[in-house]
């Protein structure tokens, strides 16, 4: 094979790559997915109470949101199985958005201020 033929045919498997991962149109994963439910299960589940918000999950959900222009929950919510919307709720998904506080900075583990004696 000669070095044209082998650069074309590089060429011809990046752009099947490439097709293939804007035709799947992947922003988010089955792992997400599971993070998610798993984050959030005590907000996003049938029957939980209403207002109920845990900061875990509003930074997880605001912080892939925005990475995604808006569209992460969404896909999160196509990706739920038959047994995952007996046990979860698809709309307080996608009201994360509108539920949670705009982000603020990250949370420090610690405060630590040392001070000279």
């Amino acid at each position: 094979m000669t070095a044209g033929k082998a650069a074309l045919l590089l060429l011809v498997v990046a752009a099947a790559v490439c097709l293939v991962g804007s035709v799947s149109g992947s922003v988010c994963t089955r792992q997400e997915k599971d993070r998610l439910l798993h984050v959030c299960a005590i907000v996003i589940e049938k029957g939980a109470p209403p207002g109920w918000i845990l900061e875990a999950c509003c930074r997880m959900a605001l912080e892939k949101q925005a990475a995604t222009d808006k569209k992460w929950l969404d896909c999160i919510v196509s990706l739920l199985t038959d047994k995952d919307k007996q046990k979860y709720d698809p709309s307080k998904i996608r009201d994360l958005q509108r539920k949670c506080p705009p982000l603020g900075p990250t949370p420090a583990l610690f405060d630590l201020q040392v001070s000279r004696v």
